[in-house]
């Protein structure tokens, strides 16, 4: 392999030939090799889609040249239009600084070498088109040619006082955080309202299959299947408005704190300028898809706590963290009801997606249920982390930023994938087996509780205890003891009106 030397604050670096990074990013690989988790690439996209209306700013407001603000610009709306194709200019793991500032710099390097060649192809092309050019540069990406025409180009784009000009890490990494966690929540309230949706027709399929319900594990009074659904899928609804009430809180961002909250070398209005144009160009980007709600990102009304606390960012995890815990819960009673089919609870059956067993022929497993519950324990532990993060935020700087996002974003994700993949495999092909749930209903000694209004608590509790030790049913104790007639007994018994005492009907 053949390198370039590159220089920083520090010193010379050897660099790939191929690569567009420089010093700082290849000092990043060498000293922070840990782990096999790197930066997300959603963090990259933002903090392009930053630098490149900070870009445009800057050059509007004349804080840099025009033909390297052009430049930089060029080069920001490349990288996001054509994303895959600069993927391993991006290569720095999760565990480096807790600012994210090697993530920005990798971020500066590459758009402004990438600057640097397009000026370089104008100044040697002068009738060359933005479009020939992109088309030129995109042929170079991964070529030994990157580092050969760096070396020849005489207008440099740096990456500090050009690209990062008016910024600082400690300022675009928090904004770009939140730009990926809000983002995030969109997709993932589409997943969840599908989901939600699934339980319509199997609460209207099933509010007239009637079964025993279960407290403490044990034997209880009788309810609809549907009842039982539409309490699963309330929770979820809880859960999708709990995203929505808090998810506008990720809205406000630490842009113009620069270094430490006071702002530092940056101009006047300039984060409100930059904002609005990066909410601009998230509209445009996303002007087809019904996932995002309106953009609407601004400055906080205070820097100082933006950069040392990460509030929004926990709060919003938190209500993730609900969400997984009420995935666990649903997932658990599920593969409970499904249990058997012959030997468990039995009463709901659900879809044969892959054998089960590799030695025990014929056997399946609730193994949708099971990856949601290892995907709710692994949001939940994220948790933990991003609350131990937060809480670490010294003096005026948060320093467990990648960790933050990158836990955030992995929680998102997964709850994103596990929720499609139940919805997909097991809940809409989910069955309840009405004939265990009636002969359970039928042997539940838990229905006396509908006597105990005729015959008193301690009466109906000795039925129950005589019934259960003699092997009996109610019916036949009831009948035995000569408490009432069969009619009578049936008409206290009717499944409807235990189920819905008061009449209430599910829609």
């Amino acid at each position: 392999m053949k390198y370039r030397v590159e220089t920083d604050s520090l010193g010379e670096v050897q660099v790939p030939m191929q690569r567009l990074y420089a010093a700082q990013t290849e000092r990043s690989l060498h000293n922070f090799s840990i782990g096999q988790e790197v930066m997300p690439l959603e963090v990259i996209k933002a903090l392009v889609l930053i630098k490149t209306a900070a870009a445009d700013i800057n050059l509007k407001r004349g804080y840099i040249p025009v033909s390297v603000g052009a430049a930089v610009s060029f080069a920001g709306k490349l990288i996001m239009d054509n994303f895959t194709c600069f993927v391993p200019e991006f290569p720095l793991h999760v565990w480096q600084t807790g600012s994210g500032t090697q993530s920005n710099m990798n971020v500066n390097e590459v758009m402004a070498n990438l600057a640097t060649l397009f000026l370089y192809l104008k100044q040697e092309q002068p009738t060359l088109s933005d479009a020939a050019a992109a088309e030129q540069l995109l042929d170079l990406l991964g070529t030994e040619k990157v580092g050969e025409l760096l070396q020849k180009a005489e207008i440099k784009v740096l990456p500090n006082d050009h690209v990062n000009c008016s910024q600082s890490s400690n300022d675009t990494f928090p904004t770009a955080m939140h730009i990926v966690a809000y983002s995030d929540l969109a997709q993932l309230k589409i997943s969840l309202r599908r989901m939600i949706k699934t339980f319509d027709p199997l609460i209207s399929r099933y509010k007239h299959t009637y079964k025993s319900a279960r407290t403490h594990l044990q034997d209880a009074v009788p309810m609809s299947f549907g009842q039982e659904l539409s309490g699963w899928q309330a929770l979820l609804i809880e859960a999708e408005t709990a995203i929505k009430n808090i998810e506008p809180s990720l809205l406000s961002v630490a842009l113009g704190a620069t270094a430490c909250g006071t702002g530092l070398n940056t101009p006047d209005n300039f984060s409100e300028d930059v904002l609005q144009l990066i909410n601009e160009l998230l509209q445009e980007r996303e002007r087809n898809s019904a996932a995002v709600s309106p953009f609407n990102f601004r400055k906080s009304t205070n820097l100082f706590a933006a950069l040392s606390g990460k509030t929004a960012l926990t709060a919003c995890h938190g209500v993730l963290q609900a969400l997984a815990a009420d995935l666990f819960k649903i997932a658990n009673d599920i593969r409970y009801l499904a249990s058997g089919p012959r030997l468990g609870y039995g009463e709901i059956k659900i879809p044969a997606n892959e054998p089960g067993s590799s030695i025990m022929p014929g056997k399946v497993n609730p193994t949708q249920a099971e990856a949601m519950t290892m995907v709710a324990t692994q949001v939940i532990a994220n948790n933990q982390a991003i609350a131990m993060a937060a809480a670490n935020g010294q003096f005026q700087l948060n320093v467990y930023m990648p960790l933050e996002i990158y836990n955030f974003h992995q929680s998102c994700r997964l709850l994103n994938e596990t929720i499609s993949s139940f919805t997909d495999h097991l809940l809409v092909g989910l069955e309840a087996n009405c004939a265990k749930m009636q002969a359970n209903f039928n042997a539940s000694l838990m229905n006396v509780t509908a006597l105990s209004p005729k015959i008193g608590y301690k009466k109906a509790a000795e039925l129950a205890q005589e019934a259960h030790k003699n092997g009996l049913t109610l019916l036949e104790v009831v009948l035995k003891n000569k408490l009432m007639s069969r009619e009578e007994y049936e008409k206290l018994m009717d499944p409807e009106k235990l189920s819905y005492p008061h009449g209430e009907m599910l829609s």
